[in-house]
């Protein structure tokens, strides 16, 4: 992901990639905002499901009759403008106080 210019090119990557074990992701770009900023993944073994803002397959996901899906429009775009900039914020200052620990 890290080669990635933008969402596009980053689900360009990933569609190269081998999935072997099931994992849940987020794939973010700020260089994309307004416009469709982020994509939830899904995966298992050898397969991808791709999940956008307010995706039809979660409104209409139930469980023994109750509904167990609630897709949210912002929940994407607020990740992408709130929470990643504080992850990465984090995780700055937390790899910076790593590398002067193993330097000193």
């Amino acid at each position: 992901m890290e080669n990635a210019d933008d969402l596009s090119s980053a689900l360009a990557l990933w569609a190269k990639s081998n999935n072997t074990v099931g994992f849940n992701h987020m794939i973010a770009s700020r260089v994309d905002v307004p416009n469709t900023a982020a994509v939830c993944l899904e995966t298992m073994a050898e397969y991808t499901a791709y999940f956008l803002d307010n995706d039809p397959r979660e409104a209409s996901a139930t469980y023994n009759g109750e509904r167990i899906g609630f897709p949210l429009k912002v929940r994407l775009l607020l990740f992408v403008l709130y929470i990643l900039p504080l992850i990465l914020h984090v995780l700055r200052k937390h790899c910076g106080e790593l590398i002067m620990a193993t330097t000193q």
